[in-house]
């Protein structure tokens, strides 16, 4: 008998709305998603900004996270990513404000558009669509038009790599076509290896690490260099697919409030599994504190799992860690008998939210 993430028949009973074949065919997404942003152009006096600002929430905001991560040392301009209904204070006619809503109706993002607007911004909008689509091609602001049909967390391909595009055009990214390749094919090459549904048990780092996780408080911890917009990712993928809380942080920073609060109560550290984001470049101050650590909670008996990222350039290695948490997330869903894409405490709140504005 085949074990659960083996069985063709169990996933497909609970995965009913195909979360998996999404992420399978998260690499050419990827690909489409660099070919879509080219055609991009902005006008003459948007060369004139100076910072940049991602206005969203949820899945339509972490693009903008990652894209801070991967240019934590290389951008020229500060890169702010603003989850609320309003925009920073400092938002003027210097600032690109790039307006990212998949579905185009989501009330948070609306809103800030119209404030960052008032307050003069240089505006862009990534959507499939809706009133931000709308409003956006109405007023002549500069799109990318995204494909729909996904869930916005499912269409990080097209986020991200639209996020880069609008950066590498501001002259503020330079990632290079092999490096963007390299990741194209890294993903490809754990899909197909090692993190895809056709790879079996006990060869699948993904299905391996969501047993570990079964029952567990994962705790995510990262160099926060790299990770830091990983780690976000990583901890809303499994509260969104696997239906799971995590806790989250970053290396120095945990070592400085964290640390205290390994092995506390036993009735809530014994459920604790901490995992380990690593990379081959981290700094060694950094990775020194990560031994010691890892000495510490040895002796606490708490349980590390180390995810190591793969690959040559930095953005494939970013992209090895979110791939393998978004699948893991997934399988850790389909053992905990949860459909991965269902999402539907978001949309009763949204209902409801709709509700009191009438």
């Amino acid at each position: 008998m085949p074990r659960p993430l083996d069985d063709p028949d169990q996933i497909q009973a609970i995965d009913s709305h195909g979360m998996l074949g999404l992420l399978s065919a998260f690499p050419e997404q990827c690909a489409h998603g660099i070919q879509m942003a080219g055609g991009l152009s902005f006008p003459p006096h948007y060369a004139d900004s100076t910072c940049m600002v991602v206005a969203g929430v949820g899945g339509s905001a972490i693009g903008g996270d990652l894209l801070r991560s991967y240019l934590v040392d290389r951008c020229p301009v500060s890169l702010e990513v603003s989850r609320h209904y309003f925009v920073p204070a400092y938002v003027g006619s210097k600032t690109l404000v790039v307006v990212s809503s998949y579905s185009g109706e989501t009330e948070e993002s609306l809103s800030s558009y119209a404030m960052a607007q008032k307050q003069g911004a240089n505006l862009v909008v990534l959507t499939t669509g809706g009133r931000l689509g709308d409003q956006a091609a109405a007023e002549g602001v500069p799109m990318i038009k995204l494909p729909s049909g996904l869930p916005a967390r499912a269409a990080l391909g097209y986020s991200f790599f639209g996020l880069l595009a609008i950066a590498e055009k501001m002259g503020w990214a330079r990632p290079s076509e092999g490096e963007i390749a390299e990741t194209v094919q890294v993903l490809s090459r754990l899909r197909d290896e090692q993190l895809g549904p056709e790879v079996a048990n006990t060869k699948n780092r993904a299905k391996i690490l969501a047993e570990a996780l079964k029952g567990r408080l994962p705790v995510i911890y990262a160099d926060a260099d790299l990770s830091d917009g990983v780690v976000s990712r990583w901890k809303t993928q499994l509260a969104e697919n696997a239906k799971v809380l995590a806790m989250g942080g970053t290396f120095p920073e945990i070592n400085h409030n964290d640390i205290v609060g390994w092995g506390g109560p036993s009735e809530v550290a014994e459920h604790q599994t901490i995992v380990l984001l690593r990379d081959r470049e981290e700094r060694a101050r950094i990775r020194t504190r990560i031994e010691i650590s890892k000495r510490l909670w040895k002796s606490l008996d708490i349980e590390v799992l180390e995810v190591w990222s793969t690959g040559q350039e930095r953005l494939s290695r970013m992209f090895s860690l979110i791939y393998t948490g978004d699948f893991a997330s997934t399988y850790l869903a389909l053992l905990n008998g949860m459909d991965p894409t269902d999402v539907s405490r978001i949309d009763s709140l949204k209902s409801e939210l709709g509700s009191w504005q009438a």
